[in-house]
C-alpha cells in the first residue's frame, strides 16, 4: 500500500512538472504578452535571464532601452494615449523574502520607434505589494494609478498620475 502511494505521488508530480513546462512552452510560442508585445513603434521584448547576473531589459525593434534594467522585467499592461503606446512594467525582485515586492514604471513608445522609461529624474518611484494591487485607468492623455502596500497589519493606498511620460504622487 505504501508503495501506490508513494508510485502514485510521483506520477503526480511528475505531470505537474510536464503541464508546466507544456504551459510555458505555449504561451512562449504565442508571444507571451508578459515577454513581448506589439507597439505602434514596433516590437518589444524582455531581453536576458532573470538568473543571470546581468538580468532582464527592455528592447525595442532588438534595441536596448536605456533605464529599463531589473531583475525580472515583466510587461504588464499597454494603454494608448494620442498616438503614443503607453505600457505598463514591472521589476520584481528575485528571491524568497521579497517575492511579494515589485516595483512598477511606465514605457512610453512613439510611433517613430523611440522608447521613454519613467524612471530617474523628475518622475517617483511606484510602490506596489505584487502586481494585483495595481489598479490604472485611463483619463484623458494622463494615467492614474491606485496601489496598496501592507506594513503589518495597516494598508496603506498610494495613488499616482502618469502625465507627459513622468509619474507624480498624488493627493
Amino acid at each position: 500500500m505504501l508503495m501506490s502511494f508513494r508510485s502514485t505521488r510521483q506520477a503526480l508530480f511528475l505531470s505537474a512538472i510536464a503541464t508546466t513546462v507544456l504551459t510555458c512552452a505555449i504561451a512562449s510560442a504565442a508571444g507571451d504578452p508578459e515577454t513581448a508585445m506589439k507597439t505602434v513603434g514596433g516590437e518589444l521584448r524582455v531581453a536576458g535571464d532573470s538568473l543571470s547576473p546581468n538580468g532582464q531589459k527592455l528592447t525595442l525593434n532588438r534595441k536596448a532601452i536605456p533605464g529599463t534594467d531589473g531583475e525580472v522585467v515583466a510587461l504588464k499592461q499597454r494603454f494608448h494615449i494620442g498616438e503614443n503606446d503607453v505600457i505598463l512594467v514591472m521589476n520584481g525582485n528575485v528571491g524568497a523574502c521579497c517575492t511579494e515586492f515589485s516595483s512598477l514604471y511606465f514605457l512610453t513608445v512613439t510611433p517613430t520607434g523611440k522608447a521613454i522609461a519613467s524612471t530617474g529624474k523628475g518622475s517617483v518611484d511606484i510602490d506596489a505589494d505584487g502586481l494585483g494591487s495595481a489598479d490604472v485607468k485611463v483619463d484623458g492623455n494622463q494615467l492614474l494609478i491606485s496601489t496598496v502596500t501592507v506594513d503589518g497589519r495597516r494598508k496603506k493606498t498610494h495613488r499616482y498620475i502618469f502625465a507627459n511620460g513622468q509619474v507624480a504622487a498624488s493627493k
